[in-house]
């Protein structure tokens, strides 16, 4: 399946607004800087202070911990990072002063209930999300919530980003666990949720030093397995890539220790086109997916206006371009 174009949406929460461009990069520390709204915003301080959350300085001298963690509110990215030539699939602790980055398997993600477990709305554009009208799920939303765990990625590692010539793939390779997943954006009033991950889309190119947030819906509260890949080439055409697992306790229930401990039982073929949990509920008892294809993906440029339409959750998103050398980049 040819993989879709995530080009950063920027908008401010209930907002009406034009974005403009903002993107900083140095040799050793790289700036995410949350693009402007204006018009309509809320009163007082709090479209400023969501710009303020999106602010994001990635450095070099960022440690990657070796500690085990459970992470069950605050900011968390996965994205790749370049040490020594090697590349990792990991995750960068904002919740930790200053910022470090952690392996994704000695990492647990814990969605609680509180601010993370809703009902799923009677709509029909949000039929791509395999549960039904009233039915609970859980989501890991776009705009950060107190108490709740807030999940984006980043292609800001600044070795990384020195390193890459071009865009970013981030895959799906595969879901284990008791219900179904899928990660999708939306741009608002003007357009249908855009999927990037599900059963059926399995592939994102992602623009070299950017940072995005999405809406991450669980089916069903439990263990989740959730096998990631990335992949990039270098400005001499080398390829870099890993494969890791992200590990989540979603709901109050769940076991966090059984999230940490839990091994993948499914094909590690990267090849494997359907990328669907095999282990779901859902998928035993009807078999397959519904076959249901991923909606495409409506790019937005910076300086689009927007009008936010909420499931509870909002699309939130900072775009940090790195500045291209060459005209011929993909674009």
């Amino acid at each position: 399946m040819k993989a879709i174009r995530l080009t950063a949406i920027a908008c401010t929460l209930l907002a009406v607004g034009v974005m403009s461009p903002a993107a900083v990069t140095a040799p050793s520390t790289v700036t995410a800087t949350a693009a402007h709204a204006t018009g309509n915003q809320p009163s007082g301080n709090g479209a400023e202070d969501e710009e303020e959350k999106l602010k994001q300085n990635v450095s070099d001298s960022e440690e990657l911990s070796e500690d085990q963690a459970t992470i069950d509110a605050g900011h968390v990215d996965i994205g790749p990072r370049l040490t020594d030539g090697k590349t990792e699939l990991v995750a960068r602790d904002d919740t930790a002063n200053p910022p470090v980055w952690r392996h994704l398997d000695k990492t647990v993600l814990k969605v609680v209930d509180q601010g993370g477990k809703i009902q799923m709305p009677d709509d029909e554009q949000y039929s791509f999300i395999p549960a039904n009208a009233g039915d609970d799920v859980w989501v890991i939303p776009q705009v950060e919530q107190p108490g709740v765990v807030w999940l984006g990625w980043n292609t800001q590692n600044p070795s990384f980003v020195n390193e890459v010539d071009g865009n970013v793939t981030l895959s799906l390779r595969g879901v284990q666990g008791p219900g179904d997943m899928v990660v999708y954006l939306q741009n608002g009033g003007f357009g249908a949720p855009q999927v990037v991950w599900d059963d059926q889309q399995r592939d994102a190119s992602v623009d070299l030093n950017t940072h995005t947030h999405a809406n991450w819906v669980f089916t069903k509260p439990g263990e989740y397995l959730v096998k990631m890949s990335v992949s990039a080439k270098t400005t001499s055409g080398e390829k870099l890539e890993d494969t890791q697992t992200i590990r989540l306790a979603v709901g109050d229930q769940a076991d966090v220790d059984k999230a940490a401990s839990m091994q993948w039982e499914g094909s590690d073929d990267s090849s494997n086109e359907s990328g669907q949990n095999e282990n779901s509920e859902d998928n035993k008892a009807a078999g397959k997916s519904d076959g249901n294809s991923a909606l495409p993906l409506i790019a937005a440029g910076v300086g689009g206006v927007f009008l936010i339409a909420v499931i509870s959750v909002a699309v939130m998103s900072a775009n940090a371009r790195k500045r291209k050398k060459a005209a011929g980049m993909d674009e």
